[in-house]
């Protein structure tokens, strides 16, 4: 179901509201028919537009972290990184910070996977309760190909 309909579905004429959405995918995707629920990063409330007012969508870190899980295994510079660190753990961090950042917040901590003989154990994903999908950097960026997997997958519309 399009996040539209969900919006407005059985709403009247005068209830609706008009709401500013955030999303991985292009404008010209919403023109041709609208957003899937889980293409919607989140609700902004700020008028300004600014990280404080951002409402996340429960459905797009459920596809974020689902992306992460089952693909930054078999990325390569993923596992580059795996057989660098040998046993521990491989952090996956958004992408969004500017060059030349020494330390990566909390916040632009995605989740971690645990390495094991210098690979990444899949079933060893742990997201990052204290990620944040838009702070003051902008929306979410995976690293490597994982954001063209989750831009591609946020633009399937799955009916429910």
């Amino acid at each position: 179901m399009g996040f539209w309909k969900t919006l407005f579905g059985k709403k009247s004429k005068e209830q609706r509201v008009t709401s500013r959405v955030i999303s991985v995918l292009p404008p010209e995707r919403f023109l041709a028919g609208g957003l899937p629920l889980h293409a919607v990063a989140g609700t902004l409330h700020d008028p300004h537009g600014g990280p404080d007012g951002f409402e996340v969508n429960p459905a797009f870190v459920a596809l974020l972290h689902q992306v992460v899980r089952e693909c930054a295994p078999a990325d390569p510079g993923a596992q580059a990184e795996a057989q660098r660190i040998g046993k521990g753990w491989l952090y996956i961090s958004d992408q969004r910070l500017p060059p030349g950042e020494e330390r990566v917040p909390p916040e632009d901590i995605i989740g971690y996977f645990t390495v094991e003989s210098g690979r990444i154990t899949p079933e060893g994903y742990t997201p990052n309760e204290n990620h944040r999908v838009f702070t003051h950097h902008g929306l979410v960026r995976l690293p490597g190909m994982l954001q063209e997997v989750l831009v591609t997958r946020a633009a399937e519309d799955i009916r429910e």
